[in-house]
């Protein structure tokens, strides 16, 4: 269907989750699916802001709730939506109540932006600080040659020009050492003795994206778990072998313990002349994530990286001083930003909460 500016959305499926929204005017003319309600023709007696609000006030969503129907997707029909009652104060307090709603998600939006930048500033400030650039051509020719900028490796491929092998050139990083990423850590290979531990007695893990890790809920063997599984403890590396060009490489959290993984997923111990939390960042710079999607070799959907590559990697190591220091101000910066998100939420709540009164005949216009 086609949307205009002021068009008010209603997702249909679940509406209590409060997806609703105002059509702005730079999105006039927007195409918008058969899963939204929309809200076009609103009488004068009711300011658009206002019903704005009201629908997003628990008595809004509230109502919407009992009015659904269906079970795997419940939803709210065109009909029962217009059933929902809404009570209508005198145009002065709507327009209160529109403004006040109004200025908490611009003031959201401000906060959100502001969270936005600082976070991706964290990438800039790293590379900055380990002295690095991004790289150039270095190959235009049939063959394919690249230097990873400060990871040091070379690969050359004669069969095929692959623009994304060749975007790095060899800099120096005057502010680090460049070491074997091999070097500063211990392959791990520590089977598990199944006829020692019963299934609960081990903690089976996912590996995500974002490299993090999480405790996966699995009762009992199944399929998906057999042949040889190792032990990994905490602040061990382990990366998957298909999804590391992904970002599923990390270390194990402290809260885990007796974490398992299978052969796809090797494991590492981290020496002590680097630090963790440093070494944690290096990992995802986007550098060393495109160095990666570069290394993947093998099929369509199943290449993978070989421990012997990722090893043979350089990646630059200051002193300690230096890696803490860097570590830590990349903490700060995450604080900032989850401080920022977490005061943008917060103001949206203070205004609803303002607003429901006032809706009530409580509140202060």
């Amino acid at each position: 269907m086609l949307l205009k500016a002021g068009d008010i959305l209603i997702s249909t499926t679940r509406p209590y989750r409060g997806a609703i929204a105002s059509i702005p005017p730079e999105l006039d003319g927007i195409i918008g699916s058969t899963g939204f309600a929309v809200i076009r023709n609103v009488t004068s007696k009711v300011e658009r802001g206002y019903l704005l609000a009201f629908l997003h006030s628990r008595f809004g969503l509230a109502q919407m709730e009992r009015r659904m129907s269906g079970s795997n997707y419940p939803a709210i029909t065109q009909e029962e939506l217009a059933k929902v009652k809404m009570p209508i104060p005198p145009r002065l307090i709507q327009d209160a109540i529109a403004d006040k709603i109004g200025a908490a998600y611009r003031r959201k939006r401000e906060l959100e932006a502001e969270a936005k930048a600082l976070l991706e500033s964290i990438d800039g400030y790293v590379l900055g600080e380990l002295g690095t650039e991004w790289g150039k051509p270095l190959d235009q020719g049939k063959c394919v040659g690249y230097e990873a900028v400060w990871f040091g490796t070379w690969r050359r491929d004669v069969k095929r020009l692959d623009p994304k092998l060749y975007r790095y050139r060899s800099e120096k990083s005057p502010s680090s050492v460049l070491r074997r990423l091999g070097d500063l850590l211990t392959r791990r290979s520590e089977k598990v003795d199944r006829n020692k531990y019963g299934f609960g007695d081990l903690q089976l893990v996912s590996l995500h994206f974002d490299g993090t890790m999480s405790a996966r809920d699995v009762k009992a063997w199944r399929k998906d778990v057999k042949g040889t599984l190792w032990f990994a403890y905490p602040g061990d590396l382990v990366y998957s072998k298909i999804d590391a060009r992904n970002g599923a490489i990390g270390l194990v959290p402290d809260e885990l313990r007796r974490v398992t993984v299978t052969s796809e997923y090797p494991v590492y111990q981290v020496k002590q002349d680097i630090s963790a939390e440093y070494l944690k960042i290096v990992l995802r710079t986007p550098q060393f994530t495109d160095l990666l999607k570069a290394m993947a070799a093998g099929h369509s959907g199943r290449k993978r990286i070989q421990p012997g590559e990722l090893e043979d990697v350089l990646i630059p190591v200051p002193s300690l001083d230096q890696q803490r220091g860097t570590a830590a101000e990349v903490q700060s910066r995450r604080e900032r930003t989850a401080a920022l998100l977490e005061e943008a939420e917060q103001v949206v709540i203070k205004a609803k909460a303002e607003v429901e009164k006032m809706i009530l005949g409580e509140g202060v216009i």
